[in-house]
């Protein structure tokens, strides 16, 4: 995935780190959590993006509330 790709060649030069995950790395994070629905879905499942020129669906999103 190109984009993958781009964004860690983006972050191996900036200050901040960044880990990129896939969906079931994700999803181990949020082991102990009760996930709201729509439950870890592309983040504009969550909130559909204001700018429409923005990839916004390369980021996901989840909610866990911890019972």
């Amino acid at each position: 995935m190109a984009a993958k790709a781009d964004a860690s060649r983006v972050y191996d030069e900036a200050t901040a780190q960044v880990t990129l995950r896939d969906a079931a790395q994700v999803a181990a994070l949020l082991d102990g959590f009760t996930v709201v629905e729509p439950g870890l879905v592309h983040a504009s499942q969550w909130r559909p993006p204001i700018r429409t020129d923005y990839e916004f669906d390369a980021f996901l999103a989840a909610v866990g509330r911890k019972d």
